[in-house]
């Protein structure tokens, strides 16, 4: 790796190269100029791993070095040589990320090891960077297989995931699904050969794939799974398009295919419960006979009602209802809980309560809580809960116990939100005079446009373009009040490059034209 020496002193310029070249042990090659042009130059070309140079400097400072070092975005790590003096003015290098400071007059052993400290940290960036790179080629190449793996993961495996987690997965895969159903395909395969059977379910594929370039899909068990994106929320006119695309598969292919068809839901942690649904709708089918397409919500209650109860995804459920803060839904399922456990013994029952405790803890150790209220969820766990005896007081205190945990959840969830608008501000206040939009401010905070956009409307009651504007237009109208810049300037400053279009974008807010609003306030 190469190391650079710039002071315009030679006499200091070549003592430090000596200092370094003995106590690199030759391993690193140090050049030393005194010009900073040259050395510039010579930066730009080599770009090399570490560069120690004198904050004062005639012409080109350090300062200017690191700034425009800082501009070439290679990672360099830059020394400032500097005395007690000067020390006030080196401060300003942390803007263009200088690595470290040696003060005159230099100790060389404390030199050597600012040095070293520098090239360490240039390999383990260079390193990190490289290793990144190759993440995001695979991930680039294989993104289809990673796609794939998540929804094998949001159907098959019992994962939570957090709102900010799931919005980033989408946002990682291109996942363009706000709502959506799950929807489930299969057709009688019980006297059919192997390979018909594969050929049939190979066309069924296909055919869903090509023609619905939206959906993901899945084929698990002979089921052919599918995360259906819609807007629909009226069951019969989603069922009434999917029931003409199984006409048009049935006169493609000799198949009677049955469909299946889960709630709405905008979540997409509730799949593995929509996949059950689906499950339900084709059982149905097939005891009854039934070959056409069904859904969920027609199907008998009785038979939705029949179903076994499985403590593992009850709590599952229940935390899912915790996360979300929904106390009516966590009382709900915990007295679910209580009533299929009702005739168990009280050594199961108390199993349960432990296990419900175990699972929540692991969930609350994965959550942004501060550790006071941690700890304290604890405690009331093992002082109120773990030590009853009597079954019915323990519920009780379980319930009290999840509405705690629910509140502080919902706390911590309202200091994010105020975070997270505070930083959509900050960013409009600081960029509306750029041309931005909301896949500039999702992209700042990390999060999702569609997400976004609700989130500003449910928080403000407003548009993000309405909040947008309001800012523009009240820069605008303090700039036509207190300046004599012309109205095109005027316009460019606040965001609208176009004249046409901030002169019909002011007027519709102001009902009145710029021109007559800056005559108007000169009397004011």
């Amino acid at each position: 790796m190469k190391v650079v020496i710039i002071d315009d002193e030679p006499l200091i310029s070549d003592k430090l190269k000596r200092i370094m070249e003995t106590g690199l042990r030759g391993m690193h090659t140090v050049c030393a100029f005194t010009d900073a042009q040259t050395a510039l130059d010579y930066i730009e070309q080599e770009k090399p791993g570490v560069i120690l140079t004198d904050i004062r400097m005639p012409g080109i400072t350090g300062i200017d070095l690191a700034k425009q070092i800082n501009q070439m975005d290679y990672g360099a790590k830059i020394v400032f040589l500097t005395g007690y003096a000067e020390f006030e003015y080196a401060r300003y290098g942390i803007e263009y990320k200088v690595f470290d400071y040696l003060l005159k007059p230099v100790d060389e052993q404390e030199a050597i090891k600012c040095i070293n400290r520098a090239i360490s940290a240039f390999h383990a960036e260079q390193k990190h960077t490289e290793m990144y790179q190759i993440f995001q080629d695979y991930f680039v190449k294989n993104q289809e297989l990673i796609r794939q793996q998540f929804v094998e993961k949001l159907f098959f495996q019992p994962v939570i995931f957090s709102e900010k987690q799931m919005e980033l997965q989408k946002q990682k895969l291109r996942i363009a699904i706000n709502g959506y159903r799950v929807v489930a395909v299969t057709y009688d395969r019980s006297r059919m050969p192997l390979e018909e059977e594969s050929y049939y379910s190979y066309i069924i594929h296909e055919f869903f794939l090509k023609k619905f370039k939206e959906i993901l899909a899945l084929e698990h068990g002979g089921i052919f799974y599918m995360i259906w994106p819609t807007e629909e929320k009226t069951l019969w006119k989603f069922c009434s398009k999917l029931e003409l695309i199984r006409r048009e598969l049935a006169q493609l292919q000799p198949l009677d295919c049955m469909i299946a068809v889960s709630h709405y839901s905008e979540n997409l942690s509730d799949i593995q419960q929509m996949k059950k649904e689906v499950l339900k709708c084709l059982e149905y089918g097939k005891d009854t006979g039934c070959t056409q397409l069904l859904s969920y919500q027609d199907l008998p209650m009785e038979y939705k009602e029949n179903d076994f109860f499985d403590v593992t995804e009850a709590i599952t459920e229940l935390i899912r209802y915790l996360r979300s803060g929904n106390k009516k839904k966590i009382f709900e399922q915990m007295q679910k809980i209580i009533d299929e456990t009702e005739k168990e013994t009280e050594k199961y029952f108390n199993n349960i309560i432990e296990l419900i405790g175990a699972n929540i803890f692991l969930f609350l150790s994965g959550i942004p809580l501060d550790k006071e209220s941690k700890d304290k969820i604890t405690e009331s766990f093992e002082q109120q809960i773990h030590v009853q005896s009597e079954r019915k007081t323990k519920a009780d205190y379980m319930k009290y116990w999840l509405e705690y945990i629910a509140d502080n959840i919902q706390s911590m969830h309202n200091n994010d939100q105020n975070q997270l608008i505070q930083q959509i501000y900050k960013y409009l206040n600081d960029n509306f005079s750029q041309p931005i939009g909301l896949t500039n401010v999702s992209e700042h905070v990390n999060r999702n446009p569609s997400y976004i956009s609700r989130f500003i409307k449910q928080a403000t009651g407003r548009k993000f373009s309405e909040i947008l504007a309001e800012l523009r237009l009240e820069e605008a109208k303090k700039l036509l009040r207190s300046s004599n810049l012309k109205i095109t300037q005027i316009a460019e400053q606040v965001g609208y490059p176009n004249l046409q279009y901030f002169t019909r974008v002011f007027t519709g807010q102001m009902n009145m034209t710029p021109a007559e609003y800056r005559k108007i306030t000169t009397y004011f």
